[in-house]
């Protein structure tokens, strides 16, 4: 099975992330049409709050929701 088959195969894509740099798994979700959950905590979830607003819906292709469990010192080691 190859990877992009996977992605197809999803009816919908969660990347409950606590550190991510950018995330190309959720940008390859949404480019084949897979509703996508992420958080604000990776930097995918950030680009699209800044293109969309922090009310960006499910029914948009992505929903980010907020994590308020972040802690860099944990994450980072």
């Amino acid at each position: 099975l190859e990877y992009y088959d996977l992605v197809l195969g999803n009816d919908l894509s969660v990347y409950p992330s606590y550190y991510e740099p950018w995330g190309y798994t959720p940008l390859e979700s949404v480019a084949f049409h897979v509703p996508t959950i992420t958080t604000d905590l990776a930097g995918f979830g950030l680009w699209v709050n800044s293109l969309k607003g922090r009310y960006c819906e499910l029914k948009d292709g992505v929903k980010v929701i907020h994590r308020s469990d972040y802690n860099y010192s944990e994450v980072a080691d």
